[in-house]
């Protein structure tokens, strides 16, 4: 296999592109859809235009994590929430529950996908149909295309600076994906050949320092304690369950914890998830979540739950033990919190 999986080095130079399946959509919709999500989600969605996303997440009162969310507005009326598909179906109970009298309906959609990654994915796009896909972009701006006689949204949100997602409702028709992907295949021509693996876009992933739902988050999280906190949520917006707690942690004081990135040395192998990290004190200091070789670093990349006293990108631990092999905090080689928030 290639270093960092088939496709890697594609997505970090020019484009690659492969099935995803790590979204659904709750679509909201309805006349007071808008201030319906206004009143729940930890950001700003109504004023959003359509064509316009945010990042969001949707919690409990004590601000611990339903979901994290991308929120697409698709016009006046109606919303579509791309959540993991752990989440998800939790997240679209919970908002129906709160629907009440309000004109809302809330529904959970499941999803095909495909990732367009690297910073030529714009090119490929445009061969599909999406004209504008070029020009400057907001994260999380879309629009729609058809491929195959079905409708698809495609989505300016990735992992690799200047990428793409590409959407469809799933079909009980089993030919529906191997049409759209021969489709796709045909249109941008000889790229079809830079296929992404799920090895690559996980090492694109941890490299992007993003955090996985399942990995990194959960339903347990706190939403201070994972970085999230600096891209999903406004803090001049009205009442969203859990903002209490979210704004006292933000303007009078911080958490104990956060989500960061280690690096080991080159000659090191890759830490199994779960693996400890300590302090030069001799105490526990935190945890592996994820981690691969990273090629762009040339040695292994972890994500990690840490403390905030070795948050500073330079600070020392230890992996395994009190006395393990040296591990660094360092900053994301694509970014931090992506390409897709950027």
């Amino acid at each position: 296999m290639p270093v960092g999986g088939e496709g890697y080095e594609a997505a970090r130079r020019g484009f690659g592109w492969g099935a995803v399946a790590d979204r659904a959509a709750i679509d909201v919709a309805g006349p007071d859809a808008a201030a319906f999500l206004q009143n729940l989600l930890s950001n700003d969605v109504a004023s959003l235009e359509a064509g316009a996303g945010r990042f969001a997440c949707f919690l409990t009162p004590k601000a611990r994590i339903v979901a994290p969310l991308e929120v697409l507005r698709l016009g006046a009326e109606r919303f579509w929430l791309l959540a993991p598909p752990g989440a998800a179906s939790r997240c679209a109970q919970e908002l129906a529950r709160r629907v009440f009298v309000k004109r809302v309906e809330v529904a959970e959609r499941p999803l095909m996908g495909w990732a367009f990654e690297g910073p030529q994915a714009a090119e490929a796009m445009e061969q599909l149909g999406f004209e504008g896909a070029a020009e400057p972009q907001q994260p999380l701006s879309h629009g729609t295309i058809e491929l195959a006689g079905r409708p698809l949204r495609a989505v300016r949100m990735g992992l690799v600076p200047g990428s793409w997602r590409l959407w469809a409702e799933s079909s009980e028709d089993e030919d529906a994906a191997v049409e759209l992907e021969r489709e796709i295949a045909a249109r941008i021509g000889a790229s079809a050949q830079a296929r992404l693996g799920a090895q690559a876009l996980e090492t694109l992933r941890i490299e992007a320092g993003v955090p996985r739902w399942g990995a990194e988050i959960d339903s347990e999280s706190f939403l201070p304690e994972t970085g999230l906190e600096r891209t999903h949520v406004s803090y001049t917006k009205g009442c969203y369950p859990g903002q209490e707690p979210v704004a006292r942690v933000h303007f009078k004081g911080r958490t104990h914890r956060t989500i960061g990135l280690v690096a080991l040395g080159p000659g090191q192998e890759v830490p199994a998830a779960g693996t400890v990290l300590y302090g030069e004190d001799g105490k526990e200091r935190g945890r592996v979540t994820s981690a691969v070789w990273s090629p762009a670093l040339g040695r292994p990349l972890a994500l990690a739950v840490i403390r905030r006293e070795i948050e500073p990108v330079g600070s020392v631990s230890r992996l395994g033990a009190a006395d393990g092999p040296v591990v660094e905090t360092v900053a994301a080689p694509l970014g931090g919190q992506a390409a897709a928030r950027s």
